[in-house]
C-alpha cells in the first residue's frame, strides 16, 4: 500500500530520517533538532512492519491483493464456493492472523 505520493509509509519514515540527518535540510530546520528523534520514533512505531507474503488460506480465493498490506489493516477474505469465512485477515507487524474458509454446512 502506497501514499498519495506513491510512496509506502515505511519509506516515508525512512526519508525523514535520511533528510533529519542533513542539519542545512528544510525538514530539519523545521522540526528542529531537539525534537526531531522523539517525533521519528512515535511514527516508526506506529508503522509497524508490513505484510510482504501471501496469506495462506486453504479454500481461500485472490489472496493476492493482500501482499504488501500495512500493519493493522485488513484484507478481504473471499472463499470458495460452498465455503464460509470466519473472518477477514489482518495483518499484525508482518503477520497475518488465520482466518478460516469452512465447509458450509447443508441446507
Amino acid at each position: 500500500a502506497t501514499t498519495a505520493l506513491g510512496i509506502s509509509a515505511r519509506a516515508g519514515v525512512q526519508a525523514a530520517q535520511q533528510s533529519l540527518g542533513n542539519t542545512t535540510s528544510a525538514l530539519h530546520t523545521l522540526l528542529g533538532s531537539g525534537a526531531v528523534g522523539a517525533k521519528l520514533t512515535i511514527a516508526r512505531s506506529t508503522v509497524g512492519k508490513i505484510c510482504t507474503g501471501l496469506p495462506q488460506v486453504t479454500a481461500a480465493e485472490g489472496l493476492a491483493h493482500c501482499v504488501y498490506t500495512l500493519s493493522g489493516k485488513e484484507c478481504p477474505l473471499t472463499c470458495q464456493p460452498g465455503h464460509v469465512r470466519t473472518g477477514n485477515l489482518v495483518c499484525s507487524d508482518g503477520y497475518w492472523n488465520t482466518p478460516l474458509c469452512i465447509g458450509a454446512p447443508c441446507q
